[in-house]
């Protein structure tokens, strides 16, 4: 059972036995669920395997940044896998909840869009547009989010399926 957080909590972290496979799913679950930012971990060997996941006014990947105690980490804006030794949870949660308390308030955001990647006309074929879609975005990672620059598109197309068809020129 995983208990929920305290009013004064700034994120939920938590350990998990027998999370492999189901932590990203989990971990997303409970960001909707409480609306902050949540690690799920699986033990392993004394080390932590975790998910990440937050809400879409903060960025785990700056929160993974300031940090410590991480061993390594990767992933997007709003969803993330981390690893850290398991001997040094607690201190990898006091640091997380540091700088989640950093964090850019909700209130001072902008109407900036986070990209993972901007394309050139020089990038857009199918085998980079290809490779773009398969970099770690797997499981539950949210779809990669892309800018186009220098490109002119002359018409765009809706399918059945609902997905867009783009024209460049």
């Amino acid at each position: 059972d995983i208990e929920p957080p305290q009013p004064t909590d700034l994120a939920l972290i938590v350990k998990i036995t027998d999370a492999e496979g189901i932590a990203g799913s989990i971990a997303s679950n409970l960001c909707e669920l409480y609306d902050m930012p949540v690690i799920v971990f699986n033990s392993n060997d004394g080390m932590l395997s975790g998910s990440a996941r937050c809400p879409e006014w903060f960025d785990i990947q700056w929160l993974l940044s300031k940090t410590d105690y991480i061993i390594s980490y990767g992933g997007h804006a709003s969803a993330a896998g981390l690893s850290i030794k398991e001997e040094n949870y607690d201190k990898f949660v006091e640091s997380f909840n540091k700088a989640v308390s950093k964090a850019p308030s909700p209130i001072m955001q902008t109407n900036e869009i986070y990209v993972d990647k901007v394309i050139t006309s020089s990038d857009l074929n199918r085998y980079t547009i290809n490779q773009y879609d398969n970099v770690l975005f797997f499981n539950d990672f949210t779809r990669p989010v892309y800018a186009l620059k220098d490109i002119q598109i002359f018409l765009v197309l809706l399918s059945i399926e609902m997905f867009l068809k783009m024209y460049f020129a």
